[in-house]
């Protein structure tokens, strides 16, 4: 036994001494070393700090930067990160998933140029539940070029705030229904998100042009500006939607007698089925956007704007997979009292369940 004792001050030394070279290796600076090294074809990386923790598991980064260079008929990216911290749950690995708790995410620019058309990608969205992050987006910003689409898309998001978010990247349009407070700038106008509980919340958008969600500004119909309030309830794999629009708040959240500019309003009322929503973003977004420009119906110069957003979103969504089409919306009519404000009545047609 006595002779066992003489080797454990060697074993400790080279036990620490392994755990330095792993933990080198888990360093910003190595990977940039061995992308730099390797010449892997198209990428780029750099970092001021970074480094993943053993056993902890926590990482955090500073001054990251990732490029995917532009290749033809391929996709590239563009990446900076001010500041990156998240904890990696190493027991959900023991299951075959992934949970990324306690994100900060902050000072950050991402660029995305589109070459593939997003439908020949849908197979590489996640499986639902496979990845889970929570945590929070502080001043950020997105900028998206489509060049698979003529004339080129384009959409710029910017000033992103995203407190307590849940995101399931199998359902990438859920970061916009399940954060307890969010915020951007779309364009020249606003989206605004929050939770009043767990499975209940609110979304406005205000001031944004369909235009600018179209790409098509130069159209005059296209410059009328977009106000939207609804309210969603999660229940069971499904979201159910109540709301407005022509305005950014709720029926009943107006005052009594309400100072309100005659503009023309209508209600909505449908549900979701987010195994539908397994889709890249923009799908998503353009999938539910389509369900809210079909089921609306008001007449005169709205009418026909609306019938340019159905057309555009219509040749946006044909080629997905009839398996991620959804019902259209239920109806809804408008009744006009005099010169009284609008009252807005959906239709009794109850929503599926």
């Amino acid at each position: 036994m006595k002779i066992g004792y003489q080797y454990l001050p060697m074993a400790f030394l080279f036990i620490i001494g392994l755990y330095a070279i792993i933990q080198i290796l888990l360093t910003g600076w190595f990977l940039s070393l061995l992308v730099h090294l390797k010449k892997i074809p198209r990428l780029q990386f750099s970092a001021s700090i970074g480094i993943f923790f053993l056993p902890g598991f926590f990482f955090y980064g500073k001054n990251l930067h990732l490029v995917v260079e532009e290749a033809p008929s391929l996709d590239s990216a563009n990446l900076k990160m001010g500041t990156v911290f998240f904890w990696l749950d190493p027991f959900s690995l023991l299951f075959g998933k992934i949970r990324i708790r306690n994100l900060l995410l902050s000072d950050f620019h991402i660029f995305y140029l589109n070459k593939i058309p997003s439908q020949k990608k849908i197979h590489l969205v996640p499986p639902p539940h496979k990845i889970k992050i929570t945590g929070n987006l502080v001043n950020g910003s997105f900028d998206l070029e489509d060049k698979s689409r003529f004339p080129i898309y384009r959409l710029s998001l910017r000033d992103i705030q995203m407190h307590e978010f849940q995101l399931d990247p199998g359902f990438q349009l859920g970061l916009f229904f399940f954060a307890k407070k969010g915020h951007c700038k779309i364009g020249s106008g606003t989206l605004h998100t929050h939770l009043l509980s767990k499975n209940h919340g609110i979304l406005r958008v205000s001031g944004v042009t369909i235009g600018e969600f179209t790409n098509l500004e130069v159209l005059p119909l296209l410059s009328n500006n977009i106000e939207l309030a609804t309210e969603f309830k999660h229940k069971e794999g499904i979201t159910e939607y109540r709301g407005v629009l022509g305005q950014n708040f709720l029926p009943e959240e107006a005052d009594k007698n309400p100072v309100l500019p005659k503009k023309r309003k209508v209600g909505f009322q449908f549900t979701i089925d987010w195994n539908e929503y397994r889709l890249p973003l923009d799908l998503g977004v353009g999938l539910l956007l389509s369900q809210l420009a079909k089921g609306t119906s008001i007449g005169g110069v709205v009418n026909e704007t609306l019938g340019v957003l159905k057309s555009f979103l219509g040749e946006l969504l044909k080629p997905i997979p009839k398996e991620a089409q959804t019902s259209p919306l239920e109806e809804t009519k408008i009744v006009e009292v005099g010169t009284e404000p609008i009252i807005i009545e959906n239709s009794k047609k109850e929503i599926n369940q």
